[in-house]
Order: structure tokens, then C-alpha cells, then sequence
């Protein structure tokens, strides 16, 4: 059976159930209608025999007065009775024969004062208060009630009689809306059954039609009842979502059979394919084994150098295919663990330059290397990084016949260090990157083209990835590619790494435990002094020779004892090499010793090892050293390694070299902004704006106001030849040496006199240009005297100028010089201007200077202006001229100082 019919079933029964109980009730309430009437009628019966005898009481006894007034009582409210009351008597009862029976009230037969019978009466005293009679077919209810007033035998007896049927017509009339109602929720019952039945079974079959097809192998199935907010909606979604599921999951399984298949496939490639390039190189390196032979036989010299040539490369081209394979097994398995420091990258390109200048010399290729100035370094594992820059550049030169190749970095924003690799006219398949496979190798790839097993791109990525980087290629086969790879780079870290190596006081160290130290001293060569320490004879022959063949110094010993003394006699080397295993020691132990007293930076160290362990290779990084090399290596991997560390070493000599001259141009700043005035006191009568602009190198500029008394003010302006602390430490002992004879400030000649001689013997090195005048406000006369400085120009409010003051020589040059002045007068709105010749020897970009003849020109044009104005459109000039930002820097320090009299 459907469930459908199942659901219309079970809606009939349930209304069926249901429908007694409405009955019951019903029945229930007719029962309850009849005592309730039963009980009104025998209440009015019982008060309308009280009323009527307390009227016969007032009425004095009177019967027929009695009956008037009782007619009109019941009266009053008989039209509550109408339809339903059958009659109703009053009958009075007493011991007097001729009242005894007498009907008080008659209704409805109108027949009052007539009397009923002795038998009747009894009947009526006899019966219950209420009595179901049956007349004419008529069931009535008959209630009787009387009243008696005591003592006298007076009795009034009423009797009311009601249609029962018209009592319960309204319960009867509900029976049948009842009934009626029943038929009509039978009805709609039906009706809603047979819809509610469909409208619940039809989303279910469709559920179930979906689950029938889904099961009879149709996969794209779409249940059509998914909007719905109920149970069966939630049904049909999640039945949806289980299908979904499960096509998903038969999806994924055909998808990854084939792909196993094509794994499979592909792997079959791949095998082919390494044993076809293995088999390459040795059947090279078999031919050339019997061309030697043979060259021999016959004494062929020459034939067999160049056979032994084409083994090392067939060799060396197989050790790269094998360190490949290994180093991709390794990748997948996470087993690489990259040793990052700071990578000079100059020196790995051109190390990689190197390697491939065989093939870039048998092209027509150029190759060109750009290393910004700010992307020098990068934290990274430098034999990693080689290997990817191998990678790169390698593809570049393998795709490229001619054109030219460029090697560029980048520091593209604070956190990301870019290099860039462009060829103009090779480019390779993007695919290489993109579309290389779990084997790393793809058959559809033009790789095959030019040989090789593909592995190197793909292990290109991953390494990028395990240093945090990415890779990206724009190329266009046969047109070019731009290949760029991207490192996290942070400046913090890069600065720490090159300042880790601070100067310590270089000492020896003592094996027997003395604290005996001397000086080191390091031996000039043209590359670098290099020690290394083996106890194999035949590899210190083969370092040696690579070595001192590649412009090296070189000293070696069995012992690590022989180090020590080495050192302990001052022969620091720029860098060490170390055999791992050495008589009674390692060089683990070897290299931690040489730590405690000499950093990373300071006595680079390179351990060669036979093994390539990760955990022989965390070990020898853990204890200090800065790179280590496997055996067997190339000649020109172990030559770029050493040349790399050596170059680090002396870069962050030069940063520290930097770093202290920062330190030294700080506190020269410190020094100088000691010495120089700060406020210029107020001075009346004149108003004096000044500006001063440091060079970054730190000149020596100086300047000063003296406030002799109210109408004598002296201004010094001075200019220390050199830059930094000795400039700075000269314009100190200036100052100290103004302050010492301020007492000849009124006298501008023998101020200077005095300043010469107390000088001359302590500034060998340097020298001082120097312009003093001395205003009287009170006569306006200007006194000036000047030692080799820009005389000061009086600049008169006509416009016209004066400079024609004495000149004498600058502080230092003769010490016995003696000095003049001129005094000359001015009027109020004249100006005094006073500067040092950073102004004049202001450079444009074509390496011109600003001259004189613009500061005059300037002045021409500007001589009503006020002075501070004056001041700031000069130095606009200047930055105008120079073709500068405010940010920059001039070539010199700049001092004006500008005096209007009032």
C-alpha cells in the first residue's frame, strides 16, 4: 500500500475515534439542560405560591382581589414562558369549605375562582414537586409547589406545567448543527486527507525516484523539492548533499585511477629516460677510456689530455644528474635542512658565471651582471641558492644560442629581495615551472628537445619554497624570458648579521692553557692567505696545487697543534679549511676551540667531509662553522666557497668601518651643536635672523654673537677646513679660545691677533678662515677685520654694496700674522651679511658653482626684504640651483647671518 493512502487512512480513523466523544458531550449537556430546568421550575413554582398567599394576606383574605392582583404579577413575566409553558395554576387550600379548591390563577385557561376537585388536590399533595406527564403525545414537565401560613391552615398551592420538548429545543438545535458539523469535517476531512497524503508522499517519491535512478547507475541527479523549509525538504537537501557526496567521491576515484595510470606511465618515462641519460655519459666515458688507451699506445699526448678532459666533463655531468636525483628523492621526503646565513649574492653569480663559462664561451653570449647597491645580501643557503641560480642561468645559456643574458637584483619593498634573470632571445616552455609532474618529469615538455632529465626546475621550486620565496617565469619560447626569483628579506637581520662580528682584540690561542696573547698580524697576498689542516697527503697535494694555482697563499699542516701555533704567532689567516676527521681530534672539536675567540666573521672556517649527512652537517654548522663541502668537489665550487667567505669577511670589516664612522659624524654633531650658538640674544637696534644647514660628512662651520654692552655687539663667523670629529674638535677649541679673550671682543684686529697665535700651534692639520665685525649702535659706525674668510658685505639700503675691509691670513698659516680693521659708518635700514663658502661653492648637477655673482645678483633683487626672508629665498636659491630636495645634502656646511640696523 502507498503511503499515501496509508497517511488517508489514518487521518479517517482519527476523526472516527474523536467523534464519540463530542456525543457524549452533547448527551452530557442535554442531561445538565433538564435538571437545570427541573430546578428553575420548581424555584418559580415554590415563589409563585409565596407571592400568592402573601397577596391573599394583604388583601385582608380577599380571594378575588387576590386573583386580579396575582393575574397581573405573573403577567409581568410570562412572555419568558411563551411557546414553552403548558399552564399554570394557583389553587388555594383551606379549612373553609367554600374557598377550599379554589383557582387563585388559571392560566391559560382563563377559569379563575373556579374550584378542582377534592381527588385532584390529593394528587397534586401527593406527587413529587416535579412529574414528566405525557398528553396528546406531549411529554411536560409539571412542578407543584405550596405555601402554608402558619397557624391559620391557609395553604396555596402552585402548579406550573412546561412542553418539554420547546424547554430542550436549543440543546436539540446543537444536536443537529452538531451532526451537520460532524458530516461537513467528515467531508473536508476526506478532502484534506487526500491532499495532505499527496503533498507529503509526492516529495518522497521523488526522493525515492531519485535513490531508484541513483541506484540504477545515473550519477547527475537533482532532487526538485530543495526550497522546501520543512522536515522533507531538509530530507531531500540532505539526500542531495549525500549524493553529491558520493558522485564527488566516484569522481575522485576515476579521477585518481587515472591519474595512477598515468603516474604509472610516466614513471616508465622517467625510468627510460635516466637510464638513457645515464647510459650517455658512460658510454662517453667507456669510448674515451679505450681513445686513451690507444692515444697511448701510439704516444698521442695531446689526444689523451683532451680524452681525460671530456671524462671530467662526462663525469661531472653524471654527478650532477645522480646529486639531482638525490636531491629530488630528498625534497619529497623533507629531508633537505637548509643552513641560511648571509649570502653575498656577487659572489655566488659569479661563481655560477663560472661554472657555465664553457658553454657561454662555445655561444655567442654576453653575459651582464647589476647588483644594487641596497640588494647586495640575503639570508640564505648559499650552496642552495648556487644550485638555483645554477638552475636558472643554466636554462637561460641551454635555450639561448646568442643574444645576452642579465643577472639583476632588486629590493622591491622592506620585506621581499628579488633577482632577476633575463635572456633576449632563448625562453623555455612555461610549463617546465608550471606543469612538471610528480616525477619532475614531463614527455610532453620541449625539455626533451635538449636533453636532460628536467628535475633541475622543479627542484628550483621547491628549494624557493623551503627558503620562503617564490619563482616566477614570463617567457615566449624562441623570444625570450624574464625569470625572477623572490626572497623574504628582512634589513633588520641583514644589519645584524653584518655587524655580529665586532672587533675584538685579536689574540692567539694557547692549546697548553696559557694566557699568553699577541697581536695579529695577517700576511698581504693578492687574494688571501688560506691554512688548511689534512692528514692525507695526497689532498693537501690537491689543495695545494688548486689553491696557489687560483692566486691564493696557502700554509698547511697534519695537526691542529700546528694551527695553533701558527696563530698563537700572530699568522691569522683569512680563512680555514679543515679535513672532519684529523689526528686524535675532529675538526667539530677543532672549530668549536677556534670560536671561543674569534667569530663566524672574523676566521671564516670550511669543513670538508667524504659523507653528506644531515646530521654530520647540522652538527658542524651548530658548532661555528661557516660552510662545509663534500667530497669529491670541484675545483671551482671550492674556489668560489672560499672566495665568497673571504669577501663576506671583509664586507662587514667595511660595514664596521661604516658603522664607526657614523659614530664619528655623530658626535661630531654633538660636538659642533655644543660650540655653536643656539639663541642669539636680543640686541637692540638690530635684528639678526641667522641659518645654519650642516653637511651629512659634518664641516666645520661656526659662528657666534657677543654682547659687549648695550651699544657694542660683536659677530664672529668662522669656517674650519676638513669634515667630522677633527673639524668639530678645532671649531671646540675655537669656541674655548673666543671665550678666552672676550676681553679684546671691541677690538676686531687684535681679536683675531690673539686668536691666530693661541691657535696656530695646535691646529697643524687644519686651518681657520675667519670675519669678525664689531657694531656701535650708539655712534652706527662697523668695524670689521677678516683672516683669509668672505668679507662680510654692507649691504646699504640703497641697494648699492661694500666689502673693501683688510684681508689677512687664515688661522694657522703664519702665527706671528698680525691683522687690521676699518671702521665705517651705516644708516638705519642698512643690512650686514655674513656667510661661509658653502654658499658660493654650491654645485648644479653640471658640477658648476653658485659664485658670487648669483649672491649678488640675489641681493640686487632682494635687499628691501626682511632679514629672515632674505635668508630663506637665499637658501631656496640654492636648492633651486643645485637642482635639489629639501632632503638633501650640500656638498659643504652653509652659515648666513644677517644684521639690520634700526
Amino acid at each position: 500500500m502507498k503511503i499515501r493512502y496509508k497517511f488517508f487512512i489514518a487521518f479517517i480513523i482519527i476523526i472516527v475515534i474523536t467523534i464519540p466523544i463530542p456525543v457524549f458531550i452533547l448527551n452530557k449537556q442535554i442531561e445538565q439542560q433538564r435538571i437545570n430546568i427541573i430546578l428553575q421550575g420548581e424555584i418559580l413554582a415554590k415563589q409563585l405560591s409565596h407571592a400568592v398567599l402573601n397577596m391573599l394576606l394583604l388583601n385582608n383574605g380577599n380571594v378575588s382581589q387576590t386573583s386580579i392582583d396575582a393575574h397581573e404579577y405573573i403577567s409581568s413575566f410570562e412572555s419568558l414562558f411563551t411557546g414553552r409553558l403548558v399552564s399554570l395554576q394557583v389553587i388555594l387550600i383551606t379549612s373553609n369549605p367554600k374557598y377550599n379548591g379554589t383557582l387563585l390563577v388559571d392560566i391559560p385557561k382563563g377559569k379563575p375562582l373556579s374550584k378542582v376537585s377534592n381527588e385532584i388536590l390529593q394528587k397534586l399533595q401527593s406527587q413529587p414537586h416535579a412529574a414528566s406527564t405525557m398528553d396528546n403525545n406531549i411529554t411536560s414537565l409539571e412542578f407543584t409547589a405550596k405555601t402554608t401560613l402558619s397557624h391559620s391552615g391557609i395553604t396555596c398551592l402552585s402548579r406550573l406545567t412546561f412542553n418539554e420538548s420547546e424547554m430542550l429545543k436549543p440543546v436539540y438545535h446543537n444536536y443537529i448543527v452538531f451532526i451537520i458539523s460532524i458530516i461537513s469535517i467528515i467531508v473536508i476531512a476526506y478532502i484534506t486527507a487526500l491532499a495532505f497524503s499527496y503533498k507529503f508522499s509526492k516529495p518522497v517519491e521523488s526522493i525515492m525516484h531519485a535513490l531508484m535512478k541513483f541506484d540504477e547507475g545515473t550519477t547527475s541527479i537533482k532532487i526538485p523539492i530543495l526550497n522546501q523549509k520543512d522536515e522533507i525538504g531538509k530530507l531531500a537537501t540532505t539526500t542531495q548533499h549525500l549524493l553529491d557526496m558520493v558522485n564527488l567521491e566516484i569522481k575522485e576515484l576515476t579521477r585518481t585511477n587515472m591519474e595512477l595510470l598515468r603516474l604509472h606511465k610516466l614513471k616508465d618515462d622517467f625510468l627510460a629516460n635516466i637510464s638513457y641519460e645515464i647510459k650517455i655519459p658512460l658510454e662517453s666515458i667507456t669510448h674515451l677510456t679505450n681513445s686513451i688507451i690507444h692515444s697511448y699506445s701510439t704516444g698521442d699526448s695531446a689526444a689523451i689530455t683532451s680524452s681525460l678532459e671530456m671524462i671530467s666533463n662526462s663525469s661531472l655531468r653524471l654527478s650532477y644528474m645522480i646529486d639531482d636525483i638525490l636531491d629530488f628523492t630528498r625534497l619529497k621526503n623533507n629531508d633537505i635542512i637548509l643552513n641560511k646565513k648571509l649570502v653575498d649574492v656577487a659572489g655566488v653569480v659569479n661563481f655560477v658565471i663560472s661554472i657555465l663559462q664553457p658553454v657561454i664561451s662555445s655561444k655567442s653570449l654576453s653575459i651582464s651582471i647589476g647588483i644594487a647597491k641596497e640588494a647586495t645580501h640575503v639570508i640564505a643557503d648559499e650552496q642552495r641558492l648556487q644550485q638555483i641560480l645554477l638552475n636558472i642561468v643554466g636554462n637561460a645559456v641551454k635555450y639561448s644560442q646568442q643574444g645576452s643574458i642579465s643577472i639583476v637584483t632588486q629590493k622591491h619593498n622592506d620585506n621581499t629581495f628579488a633577482i632577476i634573470v633575463q635572456d633576449s632571445a632563448g625562453g623555455f616552455p612555461e610549463q617546465l615551472i608550471h606543469s612538471i609532474d610528480d616525477f619532475g618529469y614531463d614527455s610532453k615538455s620541449e625539455e626533451t628537445r635538449y636533453g636532460g632529465l628536467g628535475l633541475g626546475l622543479v627542484i628550483t621550486k621547491k628549494l624557493m619554497e623551503l627558503h620562503n620565496g617564490t619563482i616566477s617565469i614570463d617567457s615566449i619560447p624562441d623570444k625570450g624570458s624574464t625569470v625572477t626569483l623572490y626572497f623574504p628579506y628582512d634589513e633588520d637581520s641583514i644589519h645584524k648579521e653584518l655587524v655580529s662580528a665586532k672587533s675584538y682584540t685579536p689574540f692567539t690561542i694557547q692549546p697548553s692553557g696559557k694566557d699568553e696573547r699577541h697581536p695579529v698580524s695577517q700576511i698581504e697576498t693578492s687574494r688571501g692567505f688560506i691554512y688548511f689542516v689534512d692528514d692525507d697527503p695526497v689532498n693537501v697535494t690537491i689543495l695545494y696545487d688548486m689553491l696557489t694555482d687560483a692566486g691564493y697563499y696557502v700554509e698547511f699542516s697534519h695537526t691542529d697543534s700546528e694551527l695553533f701555533s701558527n696563530i698563537h704567532q700572530g699568522k691569522l689567516p683569512d680563512i680555514i679549511l679543515l679535513d672532519t676527521i684529523l689526528p686524535g681530534t675532529s675538526a667539530f672539536h677543532v672549530c668549536e676551540k677556534i670560536r671561543k675567540d674569534y667569530s663566524l666573521h672574523e676566521l671564516p672556517i670550511i669543513i670538508i667531509t667524504s659523507k653528506h649527512r644531515t646530521q654530520e652537517i647540522v652538527s658542524a654548522f651548530r658548532i661555528g662553522a661557516n660552510d662545509y663541502l663534500s667530497k669529491p668537489f670541484h675545483k671551482d665550487e671550492l674556489i668560489a666557497r672560499i672566495s665568497n667567505l673571504i669577501a663576506l669577511k671583509k664586507s662587514v670589516q667595511e660595514h664596521n668601518e661604516f658603522v664607526m664612522i657614523k659614530h664619528e659624524l655623530r658626535l661630531a654633531h654633538e660636538i659642533h651643536n655644543s660650540v655653536v650658538i643656539q639663541d642669539i640674544p636680543k640686541i637692540k637696534n638690530i635684528n639678526i635672523a641667522y641659518a645654519y644647514i650642516p653637511t651629512r660628512e659634518m664641516g666645520g662651520d661656526f659662528y657666534d654673537v657677543i654682547k659687549i654692552d648695550e651699544d657694542r655687539t660683536g659677530i664672529m663667523i668662522a669656517d674650519v677646513t676638513g669634515h667630522g670629529i677633527p673639524a668639530a674638535l678645532v671649531c671646540a677649541m675655537l669656541k674655548m679660545a673666543l671665550i678666552n679673550n672676550i676681553e679684546h671682543a671691541h677690538h676686531p684686529a687684535h681679536l683675531l691677533t690673539t686668536l691666530n697665535k693661541n691657535l696656530s700651534n695646535n691646529i697643524k692639520e687644519n686651518y681657520i678662515t675667519a670675519a669678525y665685525a664689531l657694531i656701535d649702535t650708539k655712534n652706527k659706525t662697523l668695524t670689521v677685520s677678516s683672516a683669509g674668510h668672505w668679507t662680510p658685505l654692507l649691504i646699504q639700503k640703497t641697494g648699492s654694496m661694500y666689502d673693501n675691509w683688510p684681508k689677512g691670513f687664515p688661522f694657522g698659516w703664519v702665527e706671528d700674522s698680525r691683522y687690521e680693521e676699518l671702521t665705517t659708518t651705516y644708516t638705519t635700514g642698512d643690512k650686514l651679511l655674513l656667510y661661509t663658502d658653502g654658499i658660493i661653492e654650491a654645485r648644479n648637477p653640471y658640477n658648476k658653482i653658485f659664485s658670487f655673482e648669483r649672491l649678488e645678483d640675489y641681493i640686487i633683487h632682494n635687499y628691501l626684504t626682511e632679514p629672515q626672508s632674505f635668508i630663506n629665498g637665499l637658501i631656496n636659491s640654492l636648492y633651486t640651483w643645485g637642482k635639489m630636495d629639501k632632503s638633501d645634502s650640500f656638498n659643504d656646511d652653509v652659515t648666513i647671518i644677517l644684521a639690520e640696523f634700526s
